[in-house]
């Protein structure tokens, strides 16, 4: 009797253990699956403001290669997160630029993410937050409206600033009414109006990280270019008591008068042309009447 009680025990316990190693091999398949896996949360931060971020986590087992994709505005993001997220721990990852999922800011979207492999998603609703923004100024002002009218030869400086200072910005103008071969410093560019015409004129902070790139672009000043050229008018005409005419020119221009000046200088007494003087660059004519 003995015998057979322990010869039961005996087959009892080696059941145990098998047993027990089964249950253990069947939790560690499940560890490593999809199941192990999943959202904790989405939503958009400061650190990449123009995408979704989201936050991976495990349950008992670590997890490499995690795949997940998320859906907005309904268009689907599959990525892989690659690096291992070690058991009991979270891993925030990015998706691409809003720019991909064609929201608008200030719109509300529901965002859904799905662990690939997975029968359960997370979804949450999220409002598009505004892009940042920069601001352009210059010197010259530009008026309440962003008109700013310069001359050909003008010096203009256009400073910008953004509400992230590490970006590093590029101006933008279009037409060829502008050269900008100076920066003053990482955000101030001395230019030079080089030609007639209209242009718009932008500060651009462009940030490449590894999702999209993200771009503040500043208020819009609307440059307009005229020609840079002398304006001689009539200021003053004078007779002395020994009949003298005097003619006083005064260039109300934005150009000095020169030697090489063209211009015709017509004197009429009584609707009648008296004088005439041609290419000449005085400013003044004395004539004995």
């Amino acid at each position: 009797m003995k015998h057979s009680i322990f010869k039961k025990l005996s087959i009892g316990f080696v059941s145990l253990v098998c047993t027990s190693l089964l249950l253990l091999s069947v939790q560690f398949i499940h560890a490593d699956t999809a199941e192990n896996v999943y959202i904790n949360d989405i939503g958009v931060d400061s650190a990449y403001p123009s995408a979704f971020f989201v936050q991976i986590c495990t349950r008992d087992a670590q997890a490499t290669g995690v795949g997940f994709t998320t859906t907005a505005n309904g268009v689907n993001n599959t990525l892989t997160y690659a690096p291992t997220i070690i058991a009991g721990d979270c891993e925030k990852v990015y998706t691409w630029g809003f720019s991909y999922f064609g929201v608008e800011a200030g719109k509300t979207y529901s965002v859904v993410v799905q662990v690939t492999g997975s029968s359960t998603n997370y979804s949450e609703s999220i409002i598009i937050p505004a892009t940042q923004s920069a601001t352009l100024t210059s010197s010259p002002s530009a008026d309440s409206s962003g008109n700013l009218a310069v001359k050909v030869g003008d010096s203009i400086t256009f400073t910008g600033s953004s509400a992230t200072d590490s970006y590093s910005p590029v101006i933008q103008y279009w037409g060829a009414v502008l050269t900008c071969p100076t920066s003053l410093s990482a955000t101030s560019f001395k230019c030079t109006a080089i030609a007639t015409g209209n242009s718009d004129v932008q500060m651009i902070y462009y940030y490449k990280d590894d999702y999209d790139t993200i771009a503040y672009k500043s208020n819009i000043i609307k440059l307009s270019v005229s020609d840079s050229k002398p304006d001689l008018k009539v200021s003053s005409v004078t007779l002395d008591s020994s009949n003298y005419l005097t003619i006083q020119i005064k260039n109300e221009g934005n150009k000095d008068v020169e030697s090489t000046t063209q211009g015709n200088t017509y004197i009429y007494i009584d609707d009648v042309l008296t004088w005439l003087y041609i290419n000449n660059a005085t400013t003044s004519f004395d004539r004995q009447t």
